[in-house]
């Protein structure tokens, strides 16, 4: 078999795998050539471009790299792992519609839950200047997101909305144990234990109470350090098809002002000076914890409770600048490649 022939069976066995990859770390609008192309187009114009050194480059081009670095944490995380994917992916009878911003932190805490079970959910974008869509369709004087329709009944604030979600899946027999973090299932397991303040879910609770008042309100004095940070954190609104031409347009333009001009209040009320060392400080906390556990994640084999939430809220700001530069730290780029197998695609609807 010629040389030629053996690069084009290669590239034909590895491009839908790089695709499938792609897709679950970007999204939709990742810019990859390798997902727009058939493979026989793509081998056609890089053996004419230059042969297998063309090729070569190009399987290594930053996107590709960063596919085939996941890649390559799936093969070692799905060795270790023992649990299913999605173990919650067969239950219909939850009807989840989740009000978010895109970039929330808190929002996006959730959503990494449901991916990581399997949950199916829908998701309405809200307002950021109107919050219109909160005003008209729920009946609440609740105004910040998240907020939750589940089965019917409409539940705010994200510790609430998880800890719903938690009891649900408890109650069909899903919910990992490192997950029993709820008042509900802690007093639970102290009738059972005695000694519950020692135990693994109270460890996880005190983590995902650190993820909630620390790391999170760390991320929006991040992104809106300056102008062009705020401007590129509200590009999402571009995306948002509920919204109409204006509303984009005015959201585009105040939005980031509003952000920038919030910026100041922010670090202020929590009493930060330097807004990068101390999301630093931060995420090198959690990098301590995942490395004390001895294994790819701070739950262990298995990713905890706080290892989901920890990774829901910084895929909130994915394709931004402090995103970039947090998931190539390399206390913590392997532990977040990780996690993104294990959480796998998204399940909203």
């Amino acid at each position: 078999m010629n040389t030629a022939t053996q690069l084009l069976r290669t590239l034909r066995r590895t491009t839908p795998r790089l695709a499938r990859t792609l897709n679950t770390r970007s999204g939709p609008s990742a810019p990859s050539m390798l997902i727009r192309q058939p493979w026989k187009t793509r081998t056609a114009a890089l053996l004419t471009a230059g042969g297998s050194a063309t090729i070569l480059r190009a399987a290594w081009a930053p996107t590709s790299k960063r596919a085939m670095c996941a890649s390559a944490a799936a093969s070692s995380v799905s060795d270790s792992i023992a649990v299913s994917a999605k173990p919650a992916a067969h239950i219909s009878d939850i009807d989840i519609l989740l009000y978010q911003y895109k970039i929330c932190p808190f929002c996006n805490k959730i959503k990494a839950f449901l991916d990581f079970y399997g949950l199916k959910y829908r998701t309405v974008e809200v307002n950021p200047l109107s919050k219109d869509e909160i005003k008209n369709q729920l009946d609440t004087t609740y105004r910040k997101v998240p907020i939750c329709v589940i089965n019917g009944e409409t539940v705010c604030d994200s510790s609430v909305i998880l800890q719903t979600l938690q009891d649900l899946l408890h109650d069909r027999g899903v919910l990992l144990p490192s997950h029993h973090t709820t008042p509900r299932l802690l007093a639970k397991e102290q009738e059972e234990q005695e000694e519950t303040s020692s135990s693994t879910s109270s460890v996880e609770r005190v983590w995902t109470e650190w993820v909630d008042k620390d790391l999170a309100v760390l991320l929006f004095p991040n992104i809106t350090r300056n102008f062009p940070e705020s401007w590129q954190a509200f590009a999402y609104i571009n995306d948002v098809d509920t919204f109409s031409t204006t509303q984009k347009m005015l959201n585009r333009v105040l939005g980031p002002v509003a952000m920038w001009a919030a910026q100041g209040k922010i670090k202020k009320k929590y009493n930060i000076e330097d807004e990068r060392a101390a999301m630093f400080k931060a995420v090198y906390k959690w990098a301590d914890a995942v490395e004390a556990s001895g294994d790819k994640f701070q739950g262990g084999r298995l990713p905890s409770l706080a290892d989901v939430c920890v990774f829901g809220c910084l895929r909130s700001i994915s394709g931004l600048d402090t995103h970039t530069e947090v998931v190539n730290d390399p206390r913590v780029k392997e532990w977040y490649n990780a996690m993104a197998i294990v959480v796998g695609p998204t399940t909203e609807e």
